[in-house]
């Protein structure tokens, strides 16, 4: 089954009341985040000190059970590869 996400803004207050199983567009609602997801992105700070501790070549020979480009993506970092 597809799955989609998306964000709405409102003003303070003016927020719709959201409940499981409430049918939007053809879906119904499974999960509802009440915060800003930005709260949880890194800044460029923050991946650039995770860049420094990171031995990418020494993640990447003992990782055998884990995709090193696709758990980089999900903090936010891209390798150029050369």
């Amino acid at each position: 089954m597809g799955k989609m996400t998306f964000v709405v803004e409102y003003e303070d207050g003016k927020e719709p009341p959201i409940s499981f199983n409430m049918e939007i567009f053809g879906g119904k609602v499974v999960e509802a985040g009440f915060r800003d997801y930005n709260d949880d992105m890194l800044t460029e700070e923050e991946i650039e000190a995770l860049m420094e501790c990171l031995n990418i070549n020494e993640l990447e020979n003992t990782s055998a059970s884990v995709d090193v480009d696709i758990l980089l993506k999900k903090l936010g970092i891209t390798l150029v590869r050369q």
